[in-house]
Order: structure tokens, then sequence, then C-alpha cells
């Protein structure tokens, strides 16, 4: 996306975001590995979401409540954490790769409240 972009619009690639993320969280502590392929794409989809945090407008963040404007640092942070663990995992054969779990749900776990604060951005009658 070129230009800036409002908060609002951050916030919903981020939930879409966390929701990819929660989903091969969930299949990774299953399986115990993942395809090359699907860990290859939700790490593009991580980064290319960082790379929107930048673009945010500074009129946005600056009309953030605190504890929203911490939120969406702590969102930012978790997100290009569980991505860099994508680039950090062992690959037991090309197509396979297994990446720390522990270090994915220490994301998520950030992720959910700090997405949970910015959800009256989207929706102001959101509690």
């Amino acid at each position: 996306m070129n230009g800036n972009m409002s908060v609002v619009q951050w916030l919903l690639r981020a939930e879409d975001a966390d929701r990819a993320l929660n989903a091969y969280l969930q299949l990774r502590q299953a399986k115990g590995y993942m395809s090359t392929r699907d860990n290859d794409a939700l790490r593009r989809q991580l980064s290319d979401l960082y790379q929107d945090s930048r673009r945010i407008r500074p009129a946005d963040k600056a009309s953030l409540k605190a504890c929203q404007g911490m939120a969406l640092m702590d969102a930012i942070e978790a997100f290009s954490s569980a991505a860099v663990c994508l680039m950090t995992g062992r690959h037991d054969t090309p197509a396979w790769i297994a990446v720390d779990a522990i270090k994915l749900e220490r994301a998520v776990n950030t992720i959910h409240p700090a997405l949970g604060l910015l959800a009256e951005l989207r929706d102001p009658h959101h509690t």
C-alpha cells in the first residue's frame, strides 16, 4: 500500500494477521511442524503488516490515548517477533519446518490484549 494509512486500516489488517497466526500456531502445536510454503506466506503477511505500521498517519498516532499508543506498539513488536520466529525455524526437510511454538504463543498472548484495546477505534461501542 502506498501513502499513509489510518490506525483503523492497520487494525483490520492486524486482525486478519492475528487470525492467520492463531491458525498457524494451533496447527504447529498439533503437528509439530509446518510446510515451508505456509510458513513463508505467514511470514510475508506479518512482515507486510510491519511495513504497513510505518505508514500509519502521524496524526492518527498522536490522537491515540496513552494505553492505545502502548497497545499499538506492543502489537507491532509482537507481530515483528513472530515474523522473526518464522525465519528461524529448523528445516527438517526442504518442505517442512519446525518453529518455536512457545515464542509464537508468547507473541499471540501479547497481540490479543493489544488488539482488544485498539478495537474500540474500529467500533467505538466495543466493550
